[in-house]
Order: C-alpha cells, then structure tokens, then sequence
C-alpha cells in the first residue's frame, strides 16, 4: 500500500520547458512579420508621398508654362507680329 502510485498533480519539467519554447518560437515569428509589415507601410506612405510631390510639380510646371504663355500673349515684345 505505500508504494501505490497516487494521481499526479501539475505538470512536469519538461512539459514546462516545452510550453516556453513553443511560445517563444511563436513570439519571434510574431515580431518577424510585425518589423516586415511595418516596413512595407513606410515603404508605401513614402512611394505616396513621392507620387503626391511628383504631381505637384507637373501642376507646377503646368501652371507656370500657362502663366509664362499667357503673358507672352498679352504683352508681346516689341516689333513680332501680334497673330492678329
């Protein structure tokens, strides 16, 4: 009767150690792809924000050719035929 096996209770070592090594090899893949998709949404804002600027300076460059035009037009130099 002193050698009866009574039920266990808790868990072993190894079980333990098993647990932390499954949860920190999840943890590390995590913050993998955490660091990946945070560099990709800085990579797209910054391709926005260069699309953003590149527009702005083709409406720019636009706005100032129209600009430099139309005052050749109203104010042409003197001695050219006027087109008229």
């Amino acid at each position: 009767m002193l050698l009866e096996k009574c039920p266990s209770k808790g868990f072993t070592m190894i079980e333990l150690l098993m647990v932390i090594m499954l949860v920190a090899i999840l943890g590390s893949v995590a913050i993998t792809q955490y660091l990946d998709f945070r560099k990709e949404g800085k990579e797209a804002a910054a391709a926005q924000v260069a699309a953003s600027l590149n527009t702005a300076i083709k409406l720019q460059f636009v706005q100032s050719t129209l600009r430099c035009n139309n005052t050749e037009r109203l104010n042409p130099p003197p001695g050219l035929p006027t087109g008229q």
